[in-house]
């Protein structure tokens, strides 16, 4: 007997739990090297750590094989100057599957008093 694995199935459930014991410790030393990127995003802070941080989370992204595009983006502000990289990731829905939207920021706080730790 064929049991059909839809995203609702609980039977994908030891599946999804497999997959993510096995590579949790890859995707935690993943966030872990996008956490320690500098990329704060007050203008009194280096704007190239923010562009890093985008151009990071791209490339991992990319290497997940899953989206059919993976871009940085920078688009003019109302006064002209570009706004912050953005990282957008595309895949085609399949089997009339809904859209997905995902938002989350890459960039981090400023330090806090290294003194407090």
């Amino acid at each position: 007997m064929t049991v059909e694995k839809t995203a609702d199935s609980p039977a994908l459930i030891p599946q999804v739990r497999e997959h993510v014991s096995v590579r949790m410790t890859a995707y935690r030393e993943l966030l872990d090297q996008l956490a320690r990127i500098p990329s704060v995003s007050w203008p009194s802070f280096d704007q190239a750590q923010v562009q890093r941080s985008a151009e990071a989370v791209a490339q991992a992204a990319r290497e997940t094989r899953i989206f059919d595009t993976v871009n940085v983006y920078r688009e003019s502000t109302a006064d002209g100057t570009l706004g912050q990289p953005s990282v957008i990731a595309r895949r085609s829905a399949k089997n009339g599957a809904p859209t997905v939207l995902l938002y989350a920021h890459h960039e981090v706080h400023p330090p806090g008093d290294e003194s407090v730790r």
